[in-house]
């Protein structure tokens, strides 16, 4: 940790945040402490990292479950890398931190590992410090503004883990500041935009990610046998109206599998077809059997429902439910949502590729 100064070796790194008439008092690096939700995100990263490798494990082994294919396992993994991505970023960023105080604003530096630099700008005001706290190892925290966080909560901001607290608190007083003592609070005249700061360049990434993901599961999901036949049927069968006579029941015996080793116990999985019986279009009766089961039985006996049945093929149908494009419906539909937040990136890029750095100032 640097020790506070009044412009030199630190006022180097920020000038570009002063302006022309703005003159440098008081300056200090943040010490480094990791906040709770930087530490939160790291260890839902390593998690899901665990988790992505727990899937990739099951799937090599024998009889591996349903759950653990290469949608689950690639999912799990890009999860991961994001939040360990994002918690590297704010911990570089963390650490790189400059507080600096002048005549007219305290101004809060962010130089990141690669981006534009983010400036915190709170103007000089008595009210500007609304709560002081102090920590055990003598460093204080000056809170001067509030940045929302979530939807309906908000966290305060300013100068926090203060080691040089006795020229701090000069230049303070000295500018007509009014420290409220330990403990007491009053409120906050500044709320402050963060999510302002973060460079376009990061979330058109995330969202490209995202929806190449969303595309791949929607594309796996219509590779499924079971929605191969279902397109198959609707678009080359007859369409009829059938009554459910009853069930044909499977079972599907599984052994166990421990350690790539075969074990002697085995469960039964009892698959229900649904056999339908219909009128075709010469007048005969026909009874068809549902190609595709289910673990539950959907309809009850006596209930209608629309089925598709080849004409050469009459006994083989299926019912007509879209059940079967759920999945896809909702992976696609959501790569809608990654393809208009990216063009909302797109656009936001486009406003301040321009710009130096990102001001983050109250409104007036």
């Amino acid at each position: 940790m640097e020790s506070p100064m009044n412009g030199s070796a630190l006022k180097k790194e920020i000038e570009f945040a002063l302006q022309e008439d703005e003159n440098l008092i008081w300056a200090e690096r943040r010490s480094y402490t990791v906040d709770a939700d930087v530490g939160a995100v790291l260890g839902g990263g390593v998690l899901l990292l665990a988790l992505s490798g727990f899937f990739a494990w099951k799937a090599a082994l024998p009889g591996a479950p349903d759950y653990c294919n290469e949608y689950t396992i690639s999912l799990s993994f890009i999860a991961a890398l994001g939040c360990l991505f994002t918690a590297f970023y704010s911990v570089k960023t963390h650490g790189r931190t400059i507080y600096a105080l002048t005549e007219q604003r305290a101004l809060i530096v962010q130089i990141p590992p690669f981006g534009k630099p983010v400036i915190y700008a709170i103007p000089i005001a008595h009210d500007m410090v609304y709560r002081v706290s102090t920590h055990s190892d003598g460093s204080i925290d000056y809170y001067m503004a509030e940045i929302p966080f979530g939807r309906h909560n908000v966290r305060d901001y300013g100068f926090l883990r203060v080691q040089g607290n006795d020229s701090l608190h000069t230049e303070l007083k000295r500018l007509g500041v009014e420290l409220p003592q330990p403990g007491e609070s009053h409120t906050a005249p500044h709320r402050l935009d963060a999510y302002r700061g973060i460079s376009p360049l990061l979330p058109m990434v995330g969202w490209l990610a995202i929806l190449a993901l969303m595309l791949a599961g929607a594309g796996m999901q219509l590779s499924e046998p079971t929605t191969r036949s279902y397109l198959d049927f609707s678009l080359h069968g007859e369409k009829a109206t059938a009554t459910i006579i009853g069930y044909k029941k499977v079972t599907i015996n599984r052994t166990t599998i421990i350690n790539g080793k075969r074990g002697n116990t085995t469960t039964d999985a009892p698959v229900y077809h649904p056999i339908y019986r219909f009128r075709l279009p010469n007048g005969s009766t026909c009874q068809s059997v549902e190609t595709v089961g289910a673990a539950k039985p959907k309809l009850r006996p006596g209930e209608q429902a629309s089925i598709y049945y080849f004409p050469q093929q009459p006994e083989h149908a299926m019912r007509r439910n879209l059940d079967n494009f759920s999945m896809p419906l909702i992976f696609l539909g959501m790569g809608g949502v990654c393809i208009y937040m990216f063009l909302n990136a797109c656009r936001r890029w486009s406003r301040a590729k321009n710009q130096p750095y990102y001001l983050i100032a109250p409104d007036k």
